[in-house]
């Protein structure tokens, strides 16, 4: 079985999940109040992720803008992203530009993922066919929808990210074997 061992970045606004989804992903606990991340906190899990095992080093990266002129420095050596925004709070996904452009400029080849949070509450302010058009015009791999509250599709969005960080990896090898062989 093949081994990975992945450097992941779980991105966004200030107060859209992320440290929810990494302590459901992590450790199946869910809380309704976090204290604000300032910096980044790392959790570790494994995984099987279809016929490869993979750890994660998670990266769970602050929102707020004072945090903006060091992320970049988080962001280099990773393999992939969780770009998250609050289904309910329609300006966080409107931010999705600028955190897209801000990953691209750090690491201009990984795969990201759109994660809409907070499925769990009442009345969203962003449809599934936005998120979907979202991802086409920002070259994004795909979107889930997700709740840490129920668990539903946070086990999902890590193993997506895991796939899409294996089928990018694979790409690139086999793009540079065919390059060498043609020289």
């Amino acid at each position: 079985m093949p081994s990975y061992q992945f450097k992941i970045i779980l991105t966004g606004d200030e107060a859209v999940g992320k440290t929810s989804a990494v302590r459901r992903f992590v450790d199946g606990t869910f809380k309704e109040s976090y204290k604000a991340t300032l910096g980044f906190e790392v959790s570790v899990k494994a995984i099987i992720c279809g016929s490869s095992s993979i750890v994660f080093s998670i990266f769970d990266v602050a929102g707020q803008q004072d945090f903006q002129g060091v992320r970049a420095g988080y962001y280099q050596g990773s393999f992939g992203f969780l770009l998250m925004f609050d289904l309910t709070n329609r300006a966080s996904f409107e931010h999705i530009p600028n955190w897209v452009d801000e990953i691209r400029a750090a690491e201009p080849n990984v795969p990201i993922i759109l994660i809409g949070t907070k499925s769990d509450l009442p009345d969203p302010q962003v449809t599934p066919e936005e998120m979907a058009i979202a991802c086409e015009i920002f070259e994004l791999q795909e979107s889930i929808i997700a709740s840490s509250k129920t668990g539903a599709g946070v086990d999902e969005m890590f193993n997506r990210i895991g796939n899409a960080i294996i089928a990018s990896i694979n790409s690139k090898s086999q793009c540079n074997s065919k390059s060498m062989s043609q020289a």
